[in-house]
């Protein structure tokens, strides 16, 4: 009967996966009417496509990039069935933020293909599928300066229609691009620029760059990114040097939120979908919300969508959709049933896993709750209460202490350098060393733990038995087999990862929370050097975990225990820091890259405790929980993120 309900469980979780899987493909192709293309492709075979594209429109777009054959740029096109050689669209190049990748634009290049718009969302260079290289290659617009030279040159798109979007450090891309084509006498230049909250690049903004450009600033009043800027931008001086720019009659000291300014000033704001009848045009709307919101919430995205239709209007043969008409929360629904279904498809394969022949010799003794001490035993009780304030007091100051340093790569603790480790310094390397700090200080509390029970409760000193107990193993060959176990049943709940990625050109997640493939190439950095840093604290905290369990205590409240232990600290993190930001407009002295992290932390926090539980159950073992949660999350952080190394030039 248990093998039927597993049976059960694991198709559940596969109609999930693959629900979640075609249902995205769909929401990015046929629910909304366009034709999606996946490149990864080198600039010089980029570089022959525009050219062979200039053969066909009679167009002389010019090639301002760099070119090789080793380098890769990945992209996903979205072409709409009413963008055609004879009606030609206005197009768009969308643009993560730094440690994302392209799927983090979902809510933008969905909405702006749905409305006609030919659109690019694009791997940064060094992040996702894109290699370090091309951002050199791209004067430093990290791939963008192509992508928007390729669309240019496309027989669908409109050259004189062009448009970037960026969020936060994707704005850099926009720039950048901006400082290479909208020179004085330049006929490729970019009409429209909507900035997602990277306020910081907007001091590059030149008269030259303005020319005939129209600019959608989207300001999160209480971006943690931009404190103080955003709390007060309309009337700050970034604000003042733009006006200056963009509209020199303008003699107010306060930009008006949401009103387009031209060169004479005020612009009235033209019917929905209508371009504005200026020479270029500057818009600021501060919105209510946090530097994360931009790419991930209704307002900020109607905010991109207004953008694009008041600079580069309806594309012909389109009718205006209103921009609060918006479906992609539907594509998140199918994503977050995906990232469920994963998750799900963990218990029922660890189950039936270690019933087979091969690894049933993994399998120890769980312990029985007689063996156990009691909760109501009030020293017991204080000393677990004790441990458990310990371990979230260590969590919660040693992240503030850490998020202290702005980058924790080349400016922060030596031991993380960049050749050491490549990953991006403010995610992937910020969190592997707090989860090495974490896991020292876990493994220190369970012996301490076991000094406080051994030294005030002498009567029962013989029942104290081994606090790594949940560790031993009886032989070499049983730790081994432990070792494959894990590797298998992680190995197999990345199959539909790698279906999705590499059929449906999706991946499950909700925002930043995600479950993706990534190229193999990784595999041995993130094995030798990362997945021993996330092992020092799974494997302790497995430990701890099976330690966690009382006779007198139901198993669920336990591991409930264990789940508000794990992620609270980060809970309250995130209240003190955003109570400061909401109510004066500033941030606790730490970076605010560790509250952002922070919110995708939690949830993983959270059901470690609980799948650490049950693999432990399962198996007796806490190096199997350890290892299969050291490894899933690992692989989660470490491939949704950026790299400062080409690997395949290694």
């Amino acid at each position: 009967m248990r093998n039927k309900k597993y049976r059960l469980l694991i198709l559940i979780a596969c109609a999930m996966l693959l629900v979640s899987m075609v249902g995205t493909a769909l929401m990015e192709s046929a629910f909304i009417g366009v034709k999606r293309t996946e490149y990864n492709i080198n600039l010089t075979d980029l570089a022959a496509k525009i050219e062979e594209n200039n053969a066909k429109t009679g167009r002389d777009i010019q090639i301002h990039f760099s070119q090789n054959k080793i380098s890769n740029f990945h992209f996903r096109l979205f072409v709409p069935t009413s963008a055609t050689a004879e009606n030609p669209a206005p197009a768009i190049v969308c643009c993560h933020g730094g440690t994302n990748v392209l799927e983090l634009q979902m809510p933008l290049y969905v909405e702006l293909a749905r409305r006609g718009y030919v659109v690019i969302s694009m791997d940064m260079a060094g992040h996702g599928e894109s290699s370090n290289a091309i951002n050199g290659m791209t004067s430093n617009s990290n791939g963008m300066l192509a992508a928007v030279e390729f669309l240019m040159s496309m027989p669908e798109v409109d050259p004189n229609n062009i448009g970037v979007t960026g969020h936060s450090f994707g704005n850099s891309s926009c720039v950048n691009t901006l400082a290479v084509l909208n020179t004085p006498g330049s006929t490729q230049r970019v009409k429209a620029w909507v900035d997602g909250d990277g306020l910081r690049y907007l001091a590059s903004v030149t008269p030259d760059i303005a020319e005939g450009l129209y600019l959608t600033i989207g300001v999160a009043k209480y971006g943690e990114t931009n404190m103080p800027n955003g709390y007060a931008f309309l009337s700050g001086p970034t604000a003042q040097n733009l006006l200056g720019i963009f509209s020199p009659g303008f003699t107010g000291k306060e930009a008006v939120n949401g009103q387009w300014y031209d060169a004479s000033g005020p612009v009235d704001t033209p019917p929905a979908g209508t371009p504005l009848d200026t020479d270029g045009g500057l818009k600021i709307v501060q919105y209510k919300g946090t530097h994360p919101m931009w790419h991930f919430s209704l307002p900020t995205t109607a905010i991109a969508i207004n953008g694009f239709y008041e600079s580069l209007g309806v594309p012909a043969g389109r009718s205006l959709i209103p921009a609060n008409k918006q479906i992609w929360p539907l594509e998140v629904c199918f994503e977050l049933l995906g990232l469920l279904g994963f998750f799900l498809l963990l218990f029922p394969v660890v189950a039936l896993l270690a019933e087979t022949k091969l690894f049933s010799r993994i399998k120890r003794s769980y312990p029985e709750d007689k063996a156990l001490p009691a909760f109501k035993n009030g020293r017991s009780a204080l000393i677990t209460v004790l441990t458990i304030a310990a371990c979230m007091l260590f969590s919660y100051f040693s992240y503030a202490w850490l998020g202290k340093f702005n980058d924790t790569g080349p400016d922060g603790p030596s031991l993380f350098n960049a050749n050491a480790y490549p990953a991006e310094g403010m995610a992937t390397n910020f969190v592997a060393l707090w989860t090495l700090l974490c896991g020292a200080f876990t493994l220190v509390t369970i012996l301490l733990n076991y000094g406080a029970r051994w030294l005030f409760g002498k009567k029962d000193r013989e029942k104290l038995g081994n606090p790594f107990g949940s560790l031993a193993v009886d032989s070499v060959s049983q730790f081994l087999y432990t070792v494959l176990f894990a590797f298998v049943v992680v190995g197999i709940l990345y199959i539909p990862v790698a279906i999705a990625g590499l059929v449906f050109k999706a991946d499950f997640r909700i925002c930043t929370l995600a479950v993706q493939v990534g190229s193999l190439r990784w595999l041995p950095t993130v094995l030798l050097r990362y997945l021993p840093l996330w092992l020092m604290f799974y494997v302790p905290y497995a430990a701890m975990n099976a330690n966690t369990r009382f006779k007198d205590m139901p198993e669920w409240l336990s591991t409930l225990i264990c789940t508000l232990a794990n992620g609270l600290p980060l809970t309250i993190f995130l209240i003190v820091q955003y109570s400061n930001i909401f109510t004066k407009g500033t941030v606790m002295p730490y970076n605010s890259m560790a509250g952002l992290i922070a919110f995708t932390l939690i949830p993983v926090l959270a059901f470690a405790a609980v799948s650490s539980r049950y693999i432990y159950k399962k198996t007796g073992s806490a190096w199997a929980a350890g290892m299969i949660n050291g490894l899933i999350f690992c692989l989660m952080m470490v491939y949704g993120n950026a790299w400062r190394t080409d690997f395949f030039l290694m």
